[in-house]
């Protein structure tokens, strides 16, 4: 129904049964030719527009407040109207509202309108009393076709809003200013489809389009004059899966009370008073805000599947404060439904769980609060228990980080077993166990001066300085001291007195930056030949010491030079187990590059991100490609088995993998294969003492002694988008390690944080300026009261003093923040670091400047050792 003002009231307009389409699609209401409205240039026209299904709305400005207009029209904020339809009392009036729909009209000639053809019988009789023009018995007939010689007095500036006092007998025969063509009676049958357009459409969800489909409301009642301790409703799912996400109610009275909520599959119906088949999803203190003012019950993830019912029962312990709700008798329009999610019925309880307790049920009563909720397609959301995939708890394969404990390499000690290869140069003393003859007697001490030729048995003691390395055999004729030199044949590497830098041996004292001529760019070349290929590789090394990865040679399948995709993973550990898990591996390089023919090795000149391997630790690589690339099928290694070591690094026979990039599946899995061409690594230098330019405090924690801090950001913020970009300075050298964070919701969700150098500004769309220095598929989100942890970032990132440093924190779930007062003004300082206000984004790197949100405050904490 919808009534148009007049001067005398309200007129009547449009009265019908409409299908209506449910909060998703607009529902056109097209008025026929007499109902439609004129309105002058320059006035004022109110509408009232009234069903029992409920309109959609917002709340913005002020009521009369300009919200929208064009050249033509301005739609000012109105108010709602709760309950009842007239007479409506001032607590059933909510102001200002705003209607969410849109207003078709056709724009006239302002001095000659034309009046609806034909015009309806006048809204009242003509009036008996005279008038400004001369009353008429009856009307002309018919009307002369010039004035009379009587003119009223003046005529007046415009038409007036009422028909004339008795209509013509007959309608003129056309319409002046021969109007158009019948006007279409409807808009286009929808609005425009697409992500953004404030609409969850059909092919739309949580997932493709969160401004659409997330947080939506339900509000069963605005009013709620009744209450008691606790109450049960059922909401049904309407051709789309719901999320409830919360429940917020308004209590009683302000006061510390304990909240718990229940749910349960179906209706609730023959369970009010039985606890069985009820879930308990909330129990927690909370200090209720008072009648007037809701209280939010989140932290939870109800799934509710298309065309399912689901019960909850919200229940205030203490029996002291009451759950406010309205008689349904008080309220017109029932069920009440805003598209894809209807609240259906309710009842009051005055007990938790007593059985036989019937007297104490109120049936009949609707919530005064509202129920949040997303649209989802099921099957991509968690199940709110753990699923088959493993807990938290550790696996029996490696975990995707080194445990504690080395792996297959060797301890930096020596174990009791001996070592999996033998040592570079023999011990400098020698062994505790005698010679395989030993003597039958010996002196027990040698003699003053030694005999001109050999004793028949060796000294107990050995003489005062043996050689560094044992000669093949003892010479007939023993000298009293050691040989001047080591004897020959040499050692097949010399033992490391002082180092000398510049011999191309990067000797255990040496390091990548003592010595750089000598420790960096080391190359381990692995099989020269190989006439086998596949689409990938995966194999293992050994750091005997500590050691940066940065690139690979390779041989490509290919037999003529080409252009070809080349991707590079690595992860800590084994890959043993992990051959189809790609969220173990970090993609560490990705290139187009022009390959040699396969005789002749392919640099790939650097990786996008170097790897440090920690001395007796274990990394493994996997190199993939389309074109396929050489390996040695070896006939005496098995995967696993050391194939090659150069007294640093050791690489051993791994698999080729075939086809399926990541496949767990045994015919895409080929063993044993040996990597053909070199790894390119830098010699590392912890554990000398010094915090060195390559070194941070998580790659040499011995040489790099950080304390860690933490700065906080905004501790509040109600508001919160997709992602939120923000800049620090340093104020000493700094390593950024870590956040924390507020999410808008719980739930296990993606999270990644890019950074980049300098200022963000100029750079919110531009990915190709960011690093992404963190990204977890799986990260269990907390409530938004609570703080969750990133945990170490997968690389953190060092920030020199006086460095401006930007970040860029993604979350589908949202992150929240507040609001700021101006954008890159400071915020927070702790004398180490410097936060700045920064930006809230409701789309990542797609999107323009009507996602951004300026200022906003990140709400969190930042890690960082100093």
């Amino acid at each position: 129904i919808l009534y148009a003002d007049s001067e005398n009231g309200w007129d009547l307009v449009f009265d019908d049964t409409i299908q209506h389409n449910g909060n998703s699609v607009l529902t056109e209401m097209p008025f026929a030719n007499n109902q439609r409205v004129v309105i002058p240039s320059g006035a004022v026209q109110s509408f009232y527009i009234y069903t029992p299904s409920r309109l959609r709305y917002r709340e913005e400005g002020t009521e009369g407040q300009e919200i929208q207009s064009d050249e033509s029209l301005i739609f000012n904020a109105g108010r709602a109207i709760a309950v009842t339809k007239w007479d409506v009392p001032g607590s059933n009036v909510v102001s200002p509202r705003v209607l969410s729909g849109i207003l078709t009209y056709d724009a006239i000639e302002s001095a000659n309108p034309a009046t609806p053809a034909p015009t309806r019988n006048p809204t009242q009789p003509p009036t008996t009393g005279p008038t400004n023009q001369p009353l008429t018995p009856s009307p002309t007939s018919p009307p002369t076709n010039a004035p009379t010689n009587a003119p009223t007095s003046a005529p007046t500036s415009a038409p007036t809003n009422v028909p004339t006092s008795a209509p013509t007998n007959a309608p003129t025969n056309a319409p002046t200013n021969a109007p158009t063509a019948q006007p279409t009676l409807n808009p286009t049958s929808s609005p425009t489809l697409g992500c953004g357009n404030g609409f969850c459409e059909a092919d739309e969800s949580g997932d493709t389009c969160p401004e659409d489909c997330l947080d939506l409301i339900l509000i069963p009642s605005e009013v709620g004059g009744n209450g008691a301790y606790g109450t049960m409703f059922s909401v049904t799912a309407l051709e789309r899966d719901v999320e409830i996400t919360s429940i917020n109610f308004h209590a009683s009275q302000s006061a510390g009370v304990q909240v718990q909520v229940y749910t349960r599959r179906g209706s609730f119906e023959g369970f009010e008073l039985t606890e069985d088949g009820w879930d308990l999803i909330f129990d927690s203190p909370i200090t209720t805000n008072g009648r007037s003012d809701p209280n939010v019950l989140d932290g939870f993830n109800v799934v509710v599947p298309s065309g399912e019912t689901q019960s909850f029962f919200l229940y205030i312990e203490g029996e002291s404060i009451r759950v406010m709700y309205e008689p349904l008798a008080n309220i017109e329009q029932t069920p009440f439904s805003n598209g894809p999610l209807r609240f259906d019925q309710g009842i009051g309880k005055m007990s938790k769980f007593i059985a036989g307790d019937e007297s104490l049920l109120y049936s009949g009563r609707i919530l005064h609060g509202q129920i949040t909720y997303n649209v989802v397609n099921i099957a991509n959301v968690p199940t709110p228990s753990p699923t088959n995939a493993p807990t938290n708890t550790p696996t029996n394969a490696p975990t995707n980080a080194p445990t504690n404990a080395p792996f297959n390499a060797p301890t930096n000690a020596p174990t009791n077993a001996p070592t999996n290869a033998p040592t570079n140069a023999p011990t400098n003393v020698p062994t505790n166990a005698p010679i395989n003859a030993p003597t039958n007697g010996p002196t027990n001490a040698p003699t003053n001066v030694p005999t001109n030729a050999p004793t028949n048995v060796p000294t107990n003691a050995p003489t005062n300085a043996p050689t560094n390395i044992p000669t093949n055999a003892p010479t007939l004729a023993p000298m009293t001291g050691p040989t001047p030199s080591p004897t020959s044949p040499p050692t097949a590497k010399p033992t490391f007195g002082t180092a000398v830098c510049g011999n191309d041996i990067c000797e255990p004292t040496e390091d990548s930056i003592s010595c750089p001529g000598d420790c960096t760019d080391i190359k381990l070349a692995a099989s020269p030949d190989g006439g086998s290929g596949a689409e990938g590789i995966m194999f293992e090394v050994n750091a005997v010491r500590d050691v940066i990865i940065t690139s690979l040679d390779f041989h490509c399948a290919t037999g003529v030079s080409s252009n070809v995709d080349v991707e590079v993973y690595s992860k800590p550990g084994s890959f043993d187990g992990f051959e189809g898990d790609v969220t173990a591996w970090q993609l560490i390089h990705q290139d187009t590059i022009l390959t040699n023919r396969r005789n002749t090795p392919t640099p790939l000149n650097g990786f996008d991100t170097s790897i440090f391997v920690r001395g007796g630790t274990t990394q493994s690589f996997y190199l993939y490609t389309p074109n396929k690339i050489m390996y040695l099928t070896p006939s005496n290694l098995a995967s696993g088995e050391l194939a090659y070591n150069d007294g640093n690094v050791q690489l051993f026979a791994g698999v080729g993998v075939t086809e399926v990039k990541f496949s767990s599946t045994s015919s895409n899995i080929v063993s044993p294969r040996v990597f053909r061409g070199s790894i390119s690594y830098d010699a590392g230098s912890c554990g000398n003492g010094i915090c060195d330019n390559s070194e941070t405090s998580s790659t040499c924690p011995s040489d790099c002694t950080f304390t860690e801090q933490a700065l906080q950001m905004s501790p509040e913020g109600g508001s919160g988008a997709i992602g939120a970009m923000f800049s620090v300075k340093a104020l000493s050298n700094l390593e950024i390690y870590s956040l924390d964070f507020h999410s808008a919701r719980n739930g296990n969700d993606q999270v990644q944080v890019y950074t980049r150098p300098g200022p963000y500004a100029g750079f919110e769309f531009d990915e190709s300026a960011w690093t992404l220095i963190h990204d977890d598929p799986n990260v269990e989100l907390e409530r938004r009261s609570q703080v969750t942890p990133l945990g170490e970032f997968d690389s953190s990132v060092p920030i020199s003093a006086g460095s401006v440093q930007s970040f860029f924190v993604y979350a589908p779930r949202k992150v929240m923040y507040n609001g700021g007062t101006s954008e890159g003004q400071l915020f927070s300082s702790d004398g180490n670091l410097e936060f700045y206000e920064g930006i809230g984004l409701t789309a990542k790197f797609d999107g323009d400047g009507s996602d951004v949100y300026s200022p906003r405050v990140f709400r969190g904490t930042i890690k960082y050792r100093a």
